[in-house]
């Protein structure tokens, strides 16, 4: 299937599997018989919904914490439990799952990858439209979740007798919006308390609501993101928006929770078509791709909590990203700065907008400071300390009163300073008398003596902090109150999605063939596997996780050594980078237990202690 108009593809899908209940990728004439059936669907409810191989049981069958998806399908579909035609239909569901999927710069060798694996599964050969609509991130990876929700909605849509495509698309989009319950309803009815009926949209609800009424819900697949995205370019979207200049409501009425972000959206992407806004010197395509590196470090900047870093920095004026090494803090540090920024001074009129987009590095380069501190760092250097000039003993600034001068005198500008590492000096004596300044904005403290002709200080308003920190080096349980209490707190750890981002940009640059995306969920799995293993370590716990940047570098091993397979590269990254560092936080332990402990993580990461 080469079609590269993914809706006529979608609609052809429908069209054959729920309409004529047919078999949409044999060309066999004894195939073309109907599949998608009431019986059918019945046995995927029955071995797939009802009987998970998940958790306890998968390990029990497998002996092992490492099972791939596809390990546990073909368990689940072996012997004969499940018929050929009941496996081709789970097949067309897979395919459907990946359909709007998109993984930039790979979407050829993404796609045969993804056929591959259904013929793996369920024995259908598949063809693979390479256009899809949307990224996943590592929501792609909810296969159990999605794929239970797509056996489910195909066990009712073939009850019924279809000749209207349109009205099987408003079922659809009943069905994942939750209309009159009927998708809690046949969760309660068929999964048997073995799947839960999901809370939010997952995903795949996301993009079926995209494919079949386009014109009313925009192209990302991931709910989060859409109110990020909105809370980010509010600032597009006239004041007095309403169903008048906004027909954007369903047919029928029928409506969701998340309308409103999606109508808000659309109108930020027509502001962004129009030309309101362009990105440097280039106009804007026709489909807006906020998933592009410029807006994506707009809207993405800071952790998916309900009260996010974001919103703590703008509240409290200064935060500090702790948690173990290798989890981003630095880099998430700088595009919060970034983000804080734009929102502050530039998302207040399209023009604005216009004008970051167009030079936000050297937005960068004025607004944000960046500080490494080490345990040679001190007041002296931070706050004043005395220096000899010409013979004479002279107070003089350092770089936190040089920095308030400049930010006081740019007073309509926001400033951010993020200070690197502040596990490695002690903060309440660098900041001096300055400290509870941080907390108490614009009041001015006495220096002890007089600073190049200052005797009064204070911290201005529209300098923000951001402070990042190791854990390991230096535990929060040890932190005083009052540096507590004049900083917002947020835990940075292990996170996949970050991770399979890092994968997919590092692959962009090097790409191995081997490393399809089958190899990359199991490698993700592996890792994920090893941190949780870690946080139940009485002897380690969260702050010791294997930070995700760590496991990233399996990539810039392999590009070294292509001809090799994930389970040659592995151990050279286990014995360089993961093993040792393991085996430093064990340090605490007895011989026997530090050697035991390791050879348990090793297995659970995947690598054979043999």
């Amino acid at each position: 299937m080469t079609n590269t108009d993914i809706y006529s593809i979608f609609d052809e899908f429908l069209k054959t599997t729920v309409i004529e209940k047919k078999n949409m990728f044999s060309a066999k004439d004894s195939d073309f018989l109907e599949i998608f059936t009431t019986d059918h669907l019945k046995e995927l409810v029955a071995q797939y919904v009802n009987n998970p191989i998940d958790g306890q049981k998968a390990k029990e069958i497998f002996d092992s914490n490492n099972i791939s998806f596809e390990d546990r399908i073909r368990k689940q579909f072996e012997n004969g439990n499940v018929s050929k035609d009941a496996k081709a239909v789970f097949g067309h569901l897979m395919w459907l799952q990946y359909l709007p999927a998109i993984k930039p710069g790979r979407d050829e060798v993404w796609g045969k990858s993804k056929c591959e694996k259904i013929e793996r599964c369920t024995e259908l050969q598949v063809s693979y439209s390479s256009n899809g609509v949307a990224g996943y991130g590592m929501a792609a990876m909810r296969l159990d979740d999605e794929l239970t929700d797509l056996v489910l909605l195909f066990h009712n849509l073939v009850q019924e007798n279809w000749g209207d495509l349109e009205k099987i698309k408003k079922y659809i989009v009943k069905w994942c919006l939750d209309i009159d319950d009927i998708r809690s309803l046949e969760y309660e009815k068929n999964a048997n308390g073995k799947r839960k009926c999901p809370v939010e949209l997952l995903p795949i609800h996301n993009m079926l609501l995209h494919l079949c009424k386009k014109e009313h819900y925009y192209s990302i697949a991931v709910s989060g993101h859409k109110r990020k995205i909105v809370d980010t370019f509010e600032c597009l979207i006239p004041p007095k928006t309403n169903e008048e200049n906004c027909d954007l409501s369903l047919a029928d009425d029928v409506l969701d929770n998340d309308c409103e972000y999606n109508k808000k959206i659309f109108i930020i992407v027509d502001k962004l078509k129009k030309g309101d806004v362009v990105m440097g010197n280039n106009a804007l395509n026709e489909i807006v791709d906020f998933y592009d590196d410029e807006y994506k470090n707009l809207w993405d900047a800071g952790s998916d909590k309900d009260y996010s870093d974001i919103n703590a920095i703008k509240f409290k004026k200064a935060i500090i990203l702790y948690g173990p090494p290798g989890t981003s803090k630095t880099f998430s540090a700088e595009g919060l700065a970034k983000t804080l920024i734009f929102r502050l001074d530039y998302s207040g009129s399209p023009d604005k907008v216009e004008g970051f987009l167009a030079d936000s590095n050297k937005i960068k380069k004025n607004q944000i400071h960046r500080l490494q501190l080490h345990p040679n760092y001190a007041y002296e250097d931070f706050v004043w300390g005395y220096q000899i000039e010409n013979g004479q003993t002279l107070a003089k600034k350092g770089y936190f009163l040089k920095l308030i001068d400049k930010v006081s005198r740019e007073n309509e500008e926001t400033h951010v300073l993020i200070l690197d590492e502040i596990n490695r000096v002690d903060l309440s004596r660098l900041f001096g008398e300055l400290f509870s300044s941080i907390e108490n904005r614009g009041k001015e403290i006495d220096l002890p003596v007089e600073v190049e002709g200052i005797k009064q200080i204070s911290v201005p308003n529209n300098l923000y902090i951001i402070g990042t920190m190791n854990e390991i080096d230096f535990s929060l349980e040890r932190v005083d109150f009052a540096l507590r209490r004049r900083f917002a707190w947020f835990f940075y750890g292990y996170n996949e999605d970050k991770l399979s981002g890092i994968l997919n940009d590092k692959l962009k640059k090097n790409p191995i063939s081997t490393f399809d995306d089958n190899a990359q969920n199991d490698y993700i799995q592996c890792c994920s596997l090893l941190n949780k293993s870690i946080d139940k370590d009485p002897e380690l716990g969260p702050q010791y996780q294997i930070g995700h940047t760590f496991f990233a570098e399996l990539v810039d091993i392999w590009k070294d050594m292509p001809r090799k397979g994930i389970k040659n590269v592995k151990p050279i990254l286990w014995n360089i980078s993961i093993g040792p560092m393991i085996e430093a936080y064990l340090g605490n332990c007895d011989k026997d237990t530090k050697e035991n402990k390791i050879a348990e993580y090793k297995t659970i990461f995947g690598i054979d202690n043999k």
